[in-house]
């Protein structure tokens, strides 16, 4: 059986540069899509007590099955989808190559984002006038 890739499209608008040296991205590129997540303390801590209660973590297989007995094991981290948590890069393949700070990478391409949206606004003013 065949299996199919899966793909998703990116249109001409959304084409740039390489966002960690702004050189062409042909033939080939990364996408990398950054998202914040974060530690879900009350979970972590439910399946660690759980641990504890089944003799600690110097009882083999102690963890494997408080991890599937305690409640909330399923989400000890908590990754965010809101949109502006989540970036999106575009690296060549010159840098992909290299080292790269990812950190540096993504706040650069924010501050581009929110550099753009700032100059769409400031062209086109909501007018909020009651009239």
């Amino acid at each position: 059986m065949e299996k199919k890739l899966k793909t998703r499209g990116i249109g001409l608008k959304e084409l740039r540069g390489c966002d960690v040296c702004g050189g062409s991205l042909a033939p080939f590129f990364k996408v990398v899509t950054m998202e914040f997540a974060l530690f879900n303390r009350r979970n972590l801590q439910g399946v660690l007590g759980t641990t504890m209660i089944l003799g600690g973590p110097e009882n083999p297989g102690a963890l494997a099955i408080a991890a599937a007995m305690a409640p909330g094991a399923d989400e000890i981290v908590t990754v965010s989808e809101e949109a502006d948590t989540t970036i999106e890069l575009f690296i060549c393949q010159k840098c992909e190559m290299g080292k790269i700070c990812l950190a540096e990478v993504a706040q650069k391409r924010h501050d581009a984002i929110e550099k753009r949206e700032n100059d769409a606004s400031q062209r086109n003013p909501v007018d909020t006038s009651v009239g």
